[in-house]
C-alpha cells in the first residue's frame, strides 16, 4: 500500500516529534531531580521541600491519553526508586497510579482546559501525598515492626501533607508555562501532548 507524500511526511514528523517528547521528558526528569535535590533542600519553606517530577508528571499527565501516562509515571518514579528510595518500585507504583488518574480524569476538551489543570492540581497534590504517606508509613511499620501507623493523623496532615501540596502548588505556578511552551515548541501541530 502506498501512501501520498503528506502522509509519509506527517508519519514521519509525528516519529519526530515524538522523540523529540521522550528527550524532553527525560531531561527533564533529570534536570528536575538536580534542581529538587540541589536547591530545594536548603530553600524549604515550612520545613518541607517540593516534590518537583510530581508536579512535573502532573503537568504531562493531565494532556497525555491513560497509556502513555502510565508509562512516564512508571518510568519517573523507577527513577526516584533507584535514586533515592529503600523500596524499589513503590515510587513507579505511586506515581503509575498518579498519573494513570490524572490522565483518565482529563478526557477530550479538558486536556487543553488551562482552568482545568490548574483547578485539578489541589485536589491531585494532597491526595497523592496522603497515599504516599500511607504507603510509606505502612510499609515502615512492616518493616520495623511497630505497631502505630501515626501519632496524630491531623497533625501529620496540617505539619508534612497540606505544606507539601502547598509547595507543589507554587512550583506547579512558575512550571506551568515554560513546560508547556517548550512541549509546543517542540510539535506546533499538536494540541496534546504525547510522550
Amino acid at each position: 500500500m502506498y501512501l501520498s507524500a503528506g502522509t509519509a511526511r506527517r508519519r514521519a514528523n509525528n516519529v519526530k516529534n515524538k522523540r523529540g517528547h521522550i528527550l524532553f521528558c527525560a531531561i527533564g526528569v533529570i534536570l528536575l531531580s538536580v534542581i529538587q535535590e540541589g536547591f530545594f533542600n536548603y530553600a524549604r519553606l515550612f520545613g518541607v521541600k517540593p516534590n518537583i517530577l510530581l508536579v512535573f508528571l502532573y503537568l504531562l499527565a493531565v494532556r497525555l491519553p491513560v497509556r502513555q501516562a502510565l508509562v512516564a509515571g512508571v518510568c519517573t518514579g523507577l527513577y526516584i526508586d533507584i535514586l533515592y528510595s529503600r523500596f524499589l518500585g513503590l515510587y513507579a507504583l505511586l506515581f503509575m497510579y498518579f498519573a494513570v488518574f490524572a490522565a483518565g480524569l482529563s478526557y477530550g476538551p479538558l486536556k487543553e482546559n488551562r482552568l482545568w489543570m490548574a483547578g485539578m492540581a489541589p485536589p491531585f497534590f494532597i491526595l497523592f501525598g496522603m497515599a504516599e504517606s500511607f504507603v510509606v508509613r505502612l510499609l515502615m511499620m512492616y518493616t520495623s515492626g511497630t505497631a502505630v501507623l501515626y501519632e496524630s493523623y491531623g497533625r501529620h496532615m496540617l505539619e508534612r501533607i497540606l505544606p507539601v501540596a502547598f509547595y507543589n502548588l507554587l512550583v506547579f505556578a512558575v512550571l506551568f508555562f515554560p513546560v508547556s511552551f517548550a512541549w509546543r515548541k517542540l510539535d506546533p501541530e499538536q494540541k496534546t501532548l504525547y510522550c
